[in-house]
């Protein structure tokens, strides 16, 4: 050690140095399943340290210094702390104390008394916070930040944020929602592209723009009290490239480099393909995602355990009832593997969904957890997003019936479905953020908005609404992000439209939005639809029937994609109808009688619950 650098230690120390050591986790609790806690400490020259820890309950059990040298890392034991606890850690060189800081141990807070964990029984809103409303305009642009407020470009922020979410529960509650995802919340400080929430530069803080940590966990106890869960959207493959931790990382390994910058190819397929090349998996997982995206390294310990403590950190802090994976095959399948069951391991009731944008269910079912392929491999996680279901929603209900076409796709996804674990708890959605809005996708037409959304929640999996959809917000690929992006009507001052008042609303939109509140309140308490057996037959003269069947309870579901009236006849449904001869249909209330038949208005849904 240099005495230069022991002086300069020394001197920052009689300035108040504790304050100068940045730690990760900030924070932590006791009575955790796992005692075992890994802490990266921050500061000059402090990798050539030697640290100690009172009170002694505390148990170092391993020091280990980062190839950079201003990092040191530093395992505990706190099996022996029953209780909160101010940690104090002591640095000291050449034996003499260089740097001091402490560390909070906090009580565990109470578990949410529904439980964590999300599923069939529920029905998911995913939202764009700087997109859906403006709750408190004092931070669409603070000071430090690289990106303001500029409303009027669809590719800057917009300034939604976290308040106006809150400010809107009751909108969500109202409409028959029971968990809410928003778009990753954590600071975001580049100086573009920073809307969306996926170049993260600081982990364990939530965007200013979007509000602090306090209303985050805030926004978790609202919705809470609503009987809304919460959803926290976790990236693991990449930071945004303004990260302190990419810009100065503690090993190199952390971040995946090459030679020049090389993009990933998305070709996931490479991954599960038994005969890809090792050029075309490495290409694909160490790639980066896009120039201002840094690709991360889970194989790094280091990293890795940064990475679950992370997530158990916010789950921790702010209650959360389970995760949704961004990215999932790019992040690395062993990494992501050992991150879900570290996480699991701490809370088993939880729930994670991983983003496996594929278009065939035989890939799809490989990032469902629960099952060990030819290779072992088990992802560890419960869920994972239906994209082949997605593709069969969006096509369907603009095709005419055929041998492959129309809702033979719809049945012939459904048919795979021996390919997973658990079909009840896969992401099931007919738009999101990434792909272009379902009512552009169906040419604009409600008609076929209603087919495919009654689909949606009346099918097997964990359904998913896009904010908007319920408005008839349109959004094409083709156009770019911004456009599928766009703003919620009444989500800022002065919006001639208010969706959450249905002010302004055209009688289409007014008619959509009703529909889905009335069948999302009707579907909380369908059993038959959370957990009822799906039976659907073949597709006849362009007409999809099928039933959901739970022991007390059975919904049958007709879907006419014909363009013409077609009379449908119950002789061929007797598995599914059993004695029941009538049925209230959901959404209008009207009590049907179908012993003789009944005529299918074209391009239509009807949902029964039968008697």
């Amino acid at each position: 050690m240099s005495r230069l650098l022991t002086l300069l230690l020394l001197i920052l120390m009689g300035q108040g140095a504790w304050a100068q050591v940045k730690v990760w986790p900030p924070s932590w609790w006791v009575g955790m399943r796992n005692p075992r806690l890994q802490l990266m400490f921050h500061a000059p020259g402090i990798g050539q340290a030697r640290v100690s820890c009172e009170p002694a309950g505390a148990l170092i059990i391993g020091v280990y210094p980062a190839d950079d040298g201003d990092y040191l890392f530093v395992d505990l034991d706190l099996s022996d702390l029953a209780h909160a606890n101010e940690l104090t850690f002591r640095f000291t060189l050449q034996g003499r104390r260089a740097l001091s800081c402490s560390y909070t141990l906090s009580e565990r807070p109470p578990v949410w008394e529904q439980g964590r964990g999300f599923g069939p029984a529920d029905v998911i809103y995913m939202a764009f916070p700087d997109r859906f409303t403006n709750g408190d305009p004092t931070n669409d642009s603070i000071p430090g930040m690289l990106q303001g407020s500029r409303r009027q470009d669809p590719d800057h922020r917009h300034g939604g944020d976290l308040q106006g979410v809150i400010d809107h529960l009751d909108y969500l509650e109202g409409m028959g929602f029971t968990a809410l995802w928003l778009t990753p919340v954590q600071e975001n400080n580049m100086p573009a592209w920073s809307y969306h929430g996926y170049a993260i530069t600081d982990a364990y803080q939530v965007d200013p723009r979007l509000g602090n940590n306090a209303l985050y966990r805030a926004l978790a106890d609202s919705a809470h009290a609503r009987g809304i869960r919460l959803i926290m959207d976790v990236v693991l493959n990449h930071w945004g490239d303004r990260n302190a931790l990419v810009q100065k990382p503690p090993f190199p390994a952390w971040i995946n480099a090459w030679p020049e910058f090389t993009r990933t190819t998305y070709r996931s397929v490479t991954l599960t393909d038994p005969h890809a090349s090792v050029a075309d998996r490495e290409r694909f997982q160490r790639g980066w995602f896009d120039r201002h995206m840094p690709d991360l390294n889970l194989d790094d310990p280091f990293l890795l355990t940064f990475m679950v403590q992370h997530t158990i950190w916010w789950i921790e802090y702010a209650g959360l009832d389970g995760l949704r994976l961004d990215t999932q095959p790019y992040a690395g399948l062993e990494g992501v593997a050992a991150w879900a069951t570290r996480v699991k391991a701490e809370y088993p009731e939880l729930d994670i969904v991983g983003e496996a944008w594929l278009d065939y269910p035989a890939y799809t079912a490989f990032y469902q957890g629960g099952k060990n392929y030819p290779d072992e491999y088990n992802s560890g996680m419960n869920s994972v997003t239906d994209f082949p279901l997605h593709y069969a929603l969006r096509d369907a209900f603009t095709q005419e019936d055929g041998w492959n076409e129309g809702t033979l796709r719809i049945y012939q996804t459904l048919a795979q479905d021996f390919l997973y674990v658990d079909p009840g708890s896969i992401l099931t959605f007919a738009d999101n953020h990434d792909v272009g809005r379902i009512f552009s996708s169906v040419n604009e037409d409600p008609a076929l908005l209603r087919m495919a959304l009654g689909t949606l929640l009346t099918t097997r999996g964990t359904p998913m609404i896009y904010y908007g959809t319920e408005v008839l917000m349109p959004g094409k690929e083709s156009e770019g992000h911004g456009p599928m992006r766009k703003d919620f009507p009444g989500g800022w001052p002065g919006d001639s439209v208010d969706a959450f008042t249905g002010r302004g609303l055209s009688p289409a939109q007014a008619e959509m939005q009703e529909m889905l509140r009335k069948l999302l309140n009707y579907r909380k308490g369908a059993k038959a639809l959370h957990t009822g057996r799906l039976l659907h037959y073949l597709p006849e003269d362009g007409v999809y029937t099928y039933f959901r069947l739970h022991e007390h309870q059975r919904v049958m579901v007709i879907v006419n994609n014909a363009r013409q009236t077609v009379r449908w006849m119950p002789e061929r449904f007797a598995e599914g109808l059993g004695s029941a001869t009538r049925g209230i249909e959901v959404v209008s209330g009207q009590m049907l009688i179908f012993d003789q038949g009944m005529d299918l208005a074209p391009k239509s849904i009807m949902i029964l619950e039968l008697q």
